[in-house]
C-alpha cells in the first residue's frame, strides 16, 4: 500500500496538485480553474471578437485538427505546438492559429495564439485597416495597458490585460496585423 502526501500549489494561471508516491516518484497534474481571471477575460474577448472558425482557448480535437489541416494553406507541427496558416503569397498571414498546452506545456492543446491581417477578422472591433490611434483607444477602453510601443513610427504596440497580450503591427498609421496571445507556463526540463 502506497502512502502519499498531497501538496496543493496555486498560481494565477492554474491549480497544480503534486502526489509524492515515494522519494523518487511523484505525479504532477494540473487542472484549469474556470473562475480565474484569464479565462474570464478570454470569454469577454471571444464574445466581442471574430477569430474565424475557432475562439481563444478552443481545445484541440482530432475532428478540429482534420478540419483545419484540410482548409489551411500550411500546417506546421512543432515540438510544443501545432500551427495553422491561411495566407496569400505575402509575408503576412491572412489568419494563423497556434495551439499549445494550456495552462502549461504538459496539458492538452488549446488555441492560445491568433494572428491575422485580413479585415474579415477582428479583436474587439480592431481589424486590419483601422487607424493605430483608434485601435489604441479601443484597447485602453477595454482595460488593456500599453506595455511596449515603438516610439519612432508607431509600427508596433503591445497591450496587456490579465496577462493576455495583444500586439498591433502598423503600416503607416493603419493596423496591418493583429495578434492575441494567451500565456502558457513552460514546465519543461523539470525533475520530479
Amino acid at each position: 500500500m502506497l502512502n502519499y502526501i498531497q501538496i496543493r500549489v496555486k498560481t494565477d494561471v492554474s491549480k497544480g496538485v503534486i502526489w509524492m508516491l515515494s522519494d523518487d516518484l511523484c505525479i504532477h497534474s494540473y487542472e484549469t480553474s474556470c473562475g480565474n481571471k484569464i479565462e474570464k477575460e478570454v470569454q469577454r474577448l471571444n464574445e466581442r471578437s471574430n477569430f474565424g472558425t475557432c475562439n481563444l482557448l478552443t481545445p484541440a480535437s482530432e475532428e478540429l485538427e482534420t478540419l483545419l489541416e484540410s482548409s489551411c494553406s500550411e500546417f506546421i507541427h512543432n515540438f510544443m505546438s501545432n500551427d495553422y496558416y491561411w495566407a496569400d503569397t505575402s509575408y503576412y498571414p491572412d489568419l494563423m492559429y497556434s495551439f499549445a498546452g494550456y495552462p502549461n506545456d504538459e496539458c492538452e492543446l488549446h488555441l492560445v495564439n491568433i494572428t491575422f491581417c485580413s479585415p474579415e477578422f477582428h479583436i474587439l472591433g480592431i481589424t486590419a485597416g483601422v487607424s493605430m490611434p483608434e485601435a489604441h483607444d479601443t484597447l485602453i477602453q477595454f482595460g488593456f495597458t500599453v506595455i511596449n510601443k515603438d516610439q519612432d513610427d508607431m509600427s508596433e504596440e503591445c497591450f496587456d490585460n490579465s496577462g493576455i497580450i495583444i500586439t498591433l503591427t502598423g503600416e503607416g498609421s493603419l493596423v496591418k496585423m493583429a495578434s492575441i496571445e494567451i500565456p502558457t507556463e513552460y514546465l519543461g526540463n523539470r525533475i520530479y
